[in-house]
């Protein structure tokens, strides 16, 4: 499909803002910052890491000389990061006592084997997992990139996942956090398509189209850190009242298991709704917050975990900035350092939704914060200067996918630091979704639940969010193929059976009562 029109219009205002009147690909102040330091650590892979000079390294058994060149071409520029060798993402090359003769072989396997890139990464990320060695989309996809830089893309996480938000890349493979086949076919595809919508500007290949990526996802962090400060220093606004009886009837929940809500959340100040898919944990994270920031001067913000979030994106760290002549490293404070010092600005409640709150180590990413949620009246010193302290008016909501981590193996130190809500399918809900639709909902239950029995796991229910739509009758086959069906599969992987049982098929008649 083609990139949409305003899609491409903003990517060059992007563009134009880092470099005005971008003229293109050649353009030289584009060349001499994205692309000249790219193109050299290329031609250097090209000698080292040729296909004959690989071969013949690894028939000769000179595994260490196969190791070294890699670290040589992963080290020749700052796409990876290898501050920290254990941990960065070269850290497979440090992983003690790890087959080195299998690694080689894997990795040659990689860059030169049978079929094309998606296939051979898929395969290598079959024998990493199998070897228990670091997983990493950057590690992999880097070495495509200098070795095929004409056809395979280098993904960095932070601008792969802006990417695939603000082109609607929406595959549920597409946000894990380690590589898979299926995800890089599809980020490839979607390159090659900015590749034909940017042809007339003298597009070359696809270290044009990754530093695009790069240069647009880095203004468009900039223009959003810029909306938010604008809306936080709008000192003194009230916000809009959002009353009880509001979110009875936008969420089609009781009255009773709302207040229940508000009040665990007014008492522990941390709450965390948890659920299997589909259950409108979001949605209803942010009624709460709407509810309880209404009608005073607070706000609320939300803020996605995801598995490369980190202790410098959330409380505080060094960040890469560009200067003249390079780069700087300077403090600066994380998202709840930055949501905090503008609450302290506040008397009214101030809320925080984590959104995925399981996806990060928690412990990792908080790290301080896990003792003043417990000791909320104290202050702490931070581990790179400064103190914290948690205002009182800021509140935590967190969302917690059960499908994707069980709530048995959360961490009880964060366990009792937070309040626990669950959220089941509420068929009742979706009933007041469509009282004025057209579309009879009872057979759909019905399905539903009997699914559900079937799954036999609270954790993995199929919620009903998947079938909120004004129009589902003219949706609900195309939901029920791409989005339930492709869930069911990967559920019951070893029991096929059990799956065609509820094929579209086979259910349609008694979803549609006809």
């Amino acid at each position: 499909m083609a990139l949409p029109r305003d899609q491409k219009e903003t990517l060059l205002m992007l563009l134009n803002q880092r470099y005005p009147d971008w003229a293109g690909f050649d353009d030289p102040r584009f060349v001499h910052d994205e692309i000249e330091y790219k193109q050299s650590s290329i031609e250097r892979a090209r000698t080292l890491l040729s296909e004959s000079a690989l071969r013949e390294l690894f028939g000769n058994g000179d595994y260490d000389e196969i190791v070294k060149r890699l670290e040589t071409i992963g080290r020749d520029n700052n796409l990876l990061w290898y501050r920290v060798p254990q941990h960065g993402d070269l850290s497979i090359l440090y992983q003690s006592g790890f087959n080195k003769p299998t690694f080689c072989e894997a990795l040659i396997d990689l860059l030169y084997g049978s079929g094309a890139s998606p296939e051979r990464l898929g395969r290598y990320v079959d024998y990493v997992a199998d070897a228990d060695l670091p997983n990493k989309w950057t590690f992999p996809t880097y070495f495509l990139f200098v070795c095929y830089p004409e056809n395979d893309i280098f993904i960095k996480p932070n601008s792969y996942r802006w990417f695939i938000d603000f082109i609607g890349l929406r595959h549920a493979h597409a946000y894990r956090g380690v590589p898979t086949a299926s995800a890089y076919a599809a980020f490839k595809n979607a390159c090659e398509e900015i590749k034909r919508a940017f042809v007339k500007y003298d597009v070359h290949d696809m270290v044009d189209i990754q530093s695009l990526i790069w240069v647009c996802c880095q203004q468009a962090e900039q223009r959003r850190l810029a909306e938010r400060k604008v809306a936080y220093e709008a000192n003194g606004e009230v916000q809009p009242l959002h009353t009880l009886e509001q979110m009875i009837e936008e969420t089609g929940f009781a009255q009773s298991d709302l207040e229940r809500m508000l009040r665990a959340l007014e008492r522990k100040r941390h709450v965390i709704l948890y659920g299997p898919p589909g259950t409108g944990k979001t949605y209803l994270a942010e009624q709460l917050a709407r509810h309880v920031t209404g009608g005073e001067d607070g706000f609320w913000d939300l803020v996605q975990f995801h598995p490369a979030y980190a202790y410098e994106d959330f409380i505080q760290g060094m960040r890469p900035q560009r200067v003249e002549g390079g780069l700087d490293y300077p403090l600066q404070p994380g998202r709840f350092i930055e949501f905090c010092e503008h609450a302290r600005k506040r008397s009214g409640h101030c809320v925080l939704i984590i959104d995925e709150i399981n996806r990060a180590d928690l412990a990792r990413v908080f790290g301080e914060l896990m003792y003043l949620l417990e000791y909320r009246e104290r202050s702490v010193p931070l581990a790179a200067g400064g103190a914290l302290r948690i205002p009182d008016n800021v509140y935590l909501i967190g969302t917690m996918n059960t499908a994707d981590r069980s709530i048995a193996l959360v961490d009880h130190a964060l366990r009792r630091r937070f309040a626990f809500i669950a959220l089941r399918p509420n068929y009742a809900a979706l009933r007041h979704f469509h009282q004025h639709s057209d579309f009879a909902v009872e057979g759909l239950i019905e399905v539903l639940q009997q699914l559900n029995r079937a799954i036999d796991d609270p954790h993995y229910e199929v919620g009903i969010s998947f079938f909120m739509h004004a129009n589902l009758a003219e949706q609900i086959e195309d939901i029920w193929r791409m989005e339930i069906e492709p869930y069911l599969e990967e559920y019951f992987f070893d029991h096929v059976d059990r799956v065609d049982e509820f094929r579209w098929e086979r259910v349609a008649e008694r979803i549609l009562g006809s």
